[in-house]
Parts: structure tokens; C-alpha cells; sequence
């Protein structure tokens, strides 16, 4: 037991992603575990406006360590400076703001792994054949978070005689399923008569608008799609017969919990931290999921 108590600061970046959700509710879970922390959440709900105003109240609420996950990696530096002005730490997650502590993907890792199951599917189930490939990403991400399609993609060139990047189309998913599924779907329509299209989705909730838009249209049985998270989207997708994800990267939320409750008493502590920090991952695939669920189906 320890007399001294800390508030640690936790503004995530949205509560639609379950990944995020899950996140959120495994560092409230762990949180309770630990009788010398207090956890003082809030929603970006993916506004830069409300995510600085949410580092402005952690601020002037005097917290000890401030954990902000945002994906609009421009902002970085405006979503760090009121608590700078504090000199209070700062751990970014998933998308690293200068001169914090980062924890996270490690991007080009996840996305090599991730494009290398992609490209022996397409060798293996269409023997090498490739039309088009489409990438479904976010416009506020720079190249660090960007990595993780663009890897893959590296990948998909070096394994896939018939990958073509002039072939390679980037869509923005618009922030709603809504959007990525009207976006893809004017896509799908201009590429009638492919029949081997590759999908690379940024996270499983960017997948959900294009597994609509590609469903609606029964071209199902012509995508192969990749993806990261792990979430139950994904999990959903495996099930299907008419299955289109190849994988998604497993991530586990619990363990960012675990790790982020670590990194913030550390850094309260004045205990050594490194300033890059990554999360375990582990490509999932409609063979391995339920293994590495441990759901024993």
C-alpha cells in the first residue's frame, strides 16, 4: 500500500470503435484495482476542438500523468501544450505527439505482418492474380500511423507479381460507416468485371462501411480484405461463409490498460520510461481466431 494518490488523465479518442470502448473500460476496471489511482476519463469523440478542451481540463484538474489518444496527429502539439504548461507527462497512444512518452502499434511491424498473410492468401487462393487494390484510411494521419497500410502494401509489391501501385486507389473513410460505404461502393461500381480486389482497412471499423458496400453489391467472393484491431467485426466476418477478411491484427485492450497503468505510475514515480513503447500483436486469420481466443470452438 502507498499513502500517496494520483490522478491520471485518460481522453480516448472515440466510443463507437469497440477497440477504443474496450480500451476505455479495461483501464476504468484496472484503475479500481489500484487503490492510489484515480482515473479522470473523457471522450475526443474524434474532435481536435473537444480533445484540447479535454487536455485543458485535465490541466486545470491538476492530474498527475495525462494519456491522450487522439487520430488527428496534426494537432499534436495543441493537444500537448496545456499540459505541458503544468509540466505534467504525457503518454500518446496509437498516434505519438512529439516529445511524449508513445505506446502503442508498432506500425510498420504490424503492417508487414499483416500484408505478408495478405499476399500468400492471394498467391495461394488466386494464384498470384491482383486487379485493384483499394485502401481504406484517414486523411488526418500522417506517415507514422499511415504505416501500417503502407507496409503492407510494400509487402503486396514485393510478393505479388501482379500488384501494380498505379493500380493502388486510397479512399478516406469520412468518420462514419455511412460515408466509407458510399465512398467504396462509387469504387465498386467503376471496377464491374474485377474479380481480385484487395482491401486494405486501416482498423476493423473503417472495414464496416466497405464490407457493406461490397456485400450490398455481391462482390463478396472478389475481395480479400486486411485489417487491425481484432475486434469482434472482425471476428464476426471470419464466421461468415461469404467471409471477405483475410486478417486483422489482434490487439488486446486489457493489455494497453495493464501497460498504460504501468507507464503513468512510472512516470509519477520518476522511474525510468523509454519514450517508444509497443503493444503485442498477433495477425489473426478465420483459421487461428478461435485459438487465439480461447474460445475452444
Amino acid at each position: 500500500m502507498t499513502d500517496e494518490q494520483y490522478l491520471i488523465g485518460f481522453s480516448n479518442v472515440y466510443e463507437q470503435n469497440p477497440f477504443t470502448r474496450a480500451l476505455r473500460e479495461s483501464l476504468e476496471a484496472l484503475a479500481a484495482e489500484h487503490p492510489e489511482v484515480e482515473l479522470m476519463v473523457r471522450d475526443n469523440d474524434r474532435d481536435t476542438q473537444r480533445a484540447i478542451q479535454n487536455s485543458r481540463d485535465f490541466a486545470a484538474a491538476g492530474v498527475d500523468v495525462g494519456i491522450v489518444f487522439h487520430i488527428d496527429q496534426r494537432a499534436g502539439e495543441s493537444l500537448a501544450s496545456p499540459l505541458r504548461n503544468t509540466n505534467t507527462p504525457i503518454i500518446s497512444v496509437d498516434v505519438p505527439i512529439d516529445r511524449t512518452f508513445y505506446f502503442g502499434l508498432d506500425n510498420e511491424r504490424v503492417g508487414r505482418e499483416g500484408g505478408e498473410v495478405l499476399a500468400d492468401w492471394i498467391n495461394r487462393h488466386w494464384d498470384g492474380q491482383l486487379d485493384k487494390t483499394l485502401v481504406v484510411a484517414d486523411h488526418k494521419l500522417l506517415t507514422f500511423f499511415q504505416n501500417r497500410v503502407l507496409c503492407a502494401l510494400d509487402v503486396l509489391d514485393e510478393r505479388v507479381p501482379a500488384y501494380d501501385e498505379d493500380h493502388t486507389i486510397f479512399v478516406d473513410n469520412g468518420e462514419t460507416s455511412a460515408i466509407t460505404a458510399e465512398r467504396v461502393g462509387q469504387v465498386f461500381d467503376r471496377w464491374q468485371g474485377l474479380e481480385h480486389i484487395a482491401v486494405v482497412s486501416l482498423n476493423d471499423d473503417f472495414a464496416v462501411g466497405a464490407l457493406q458496400a461490397i456485400r450490398e453489391r455481391g462482390r463478396a467472393g472478389q475481395v480479400a480484405m486486411m485489417s487491425h484491431d481484432g475486434t469482434e467485426i472482425a471476428q464476426a466476418e471470419f464466421a461468415r461463409d461469404d467471409n471477405m477478411m483475410v486478417v486483422s491484427t489482434l490487439l488486446d485492450p486489457a493489455e494497453y490498460a495493464e501497460r498504460l497503468i504501468d507507464l503513468a505510475l512510472k512516470l509519477v514515480r520518476n522511474e525510468a520510461v523509454e519514450q517508444w513503447n509497443y503493444a503485442n500483436t498477433t495477425p489473426m486469420t478465420p483459421d487461428n481466431y478461435h485459438e487465439l481466443l480461447g474460445d475452444g470452438a
